[in-house]
């Protein structure tokens, strides 16, 4: 399984050659992929008392900074790639116990957990293309995380301009992903599955569009 950074590829198919400008543009434009994990950290705001949940932690980036801004929380970070968790739990090994990493899919968290709730969730959806699978993950999220607890979802969020369109785009035919309309989908979702009081918090540019996080409330 690839790594979760949104790193650029460049086309390799002829059907794609038009494409490689955009791709050039977007590496000379973009002085690193995916967003800065410590202001991602300072949004999802850990408290002593927290239990966060991440979903597909990758190579934990995310995950380290939580427990570095908040010593205190509890935090289990879970990928299904066994490399990615491997170099996740060689980074956490100087913090002790603050951050559990597990090997295992989404649908093991519910047992992980032994009945416990999250107080936090962090979801991450920009590798997951189809909308009923997005749906389906932030229904388990909704069904492991406290009453009064809180959602974070990272996710491809609407592009506002031409160049995050185009690599968007060219993104979704390189992975022959389904088409969608150009509009931010992620909220709708979240709704859906039961949360409220949904925004987004945070966006910016990566090679493969504008990714956001949003925030919402189980209840």
């Amino acid at each position: 399984m690839a790594d979760r950074s949104h790193a650029l590829v460049k086309p390799g198919m002829a059907g794609e050659a038009a494409l490689t400008p955009l791709y050039s543009a977007a590496r000379a434009l973009l002085g690193r992929d995916g967003g800065d994990r410590s202001l991602l950290a300072e949004h999802i705001a850990p408290r002593p008392h927290d239990l966060i949940v991440d979903f597909f932690c990758g190579a934990g980036e995310l995950a380290l900074q939580l427990a570095k801004l908040q010593p205190a929380a509890r935090i289990l970070a879970v990928d299904s790639d066994p490399t990615l968790v491997a170099r996740a739990q060689a980074r956490g090994a100087a913090l002790s116990d603050a951050v559990n990493f597990a090997c295992a899919a989404p649908d093991d968290i519910p047992r992980l957990l032994r009945s416990v709730c999250a107080t936090k969730v962090v979801v991450t959806l920009t590798d997951t293309h189809s909308p009923v699978e997005k749906s389906r993950l932030l229904e388990l999220a909704r069904s492991i995380i406290d009453p009064l607890g809180a959602l974070f979802v990272i996710d491809h969020g609407a592009q506002r301009t031409a160049l995050m369109r185009g690599l968007f785009n060219a993104d979704r035919a390189r992975r022959s992903a389904p088409s969608v309309v150009d509009r931010e989908l992620a909220s709708p979702l979240i709704r859906l599955a039961g949360f409220v009081a949904v925004d987004e918090a945070l966006s910016w540019a990566t090679t493969t569009g504008s990714v956001s996080l949003f925030r919402a409330r189980a209840s």
